[in-house]
């Protein structure tokens, strides 16, 4: 929490933190100071249970095993790219994470550059059999806190964009490039 409010408050060109966070605490409480970030992997029931008999349990397990450290490596890159630490997630399991950033122009345009960077990838390795929809919803410390009742909002939010972007999964660019691989 500290790390998004310093990188907020930066961004904000605000470094009277003792005016603003103690001081001023009640105005700054219903800022839209965070960022509610999630991210699900679809076609991940596929994946795993698109197997051949020989062996199956181990393809099962191994396959499981695979797409876990896969979202895990994926969070890494995400909380490093953006130069937070493993303390801003929030959850991590099933192909679905959440993650506390900061509200600031420089996230939200790196958040975007990120999941094509990792659309991109799929695309390249795994064709349509797995895709990344992210989403991240603006909140303020009254939300997080629940002070003003809107706590379940804040996920019902993000969840609303994450499955919005399920819905139209690819850009133009990207169904282009899939277009001219197919016919490669």
């Amino acid at each position: 929490i500290a790390a998004s409010i310093k990188e907020w408050l930066d961004e904000n060109n605000i470094s009277d933190y003792k005016e603003t966070l103690f001081k001023g605490a009640s105005g700054f409480y219903d800022k839209k100071v965070f960022l509610l970030f999630s991210m699900d992997m679809s076609g991940i029931q596929d994946f795993i249970y698109t197997i051949a008999s020989k062996n199956a349990l181990r393809m099962l397990r191994s396959r499981s095993f695979y797409l876990e450290m896969l979202c895990e490596h994926l969070i890494d890159t995400i909380l490093k790219r953006l130069e937070y630490s493993r303390a801003n997630l929030i959850y991590s399991g099933g192909g679905h994470g959440y993650v506390l950033l900061a509200n600031t122009s420089k996230n939200k345009s790196a958040l975007d550059e990120i999941n094509n960077e990792i659309n991109h990838w799929f695309i390249d390795n795994f064709k349509t059999a797995l895709y990344v929809a992210d989403a991240y919803t603006e909140c303020s410390a009254d939300d997080l806190m629940n002070s003003n009742g809107t706590y379940e909002d804040i996920f019902r939010n993000v969840s609303k964009i994450l499955s919005d972007k399920k819905g139209n999964r690819y850009t133009a660019e990207q169904i282009l490039t899939m277009n001219n691989n197919h016919h490669q």
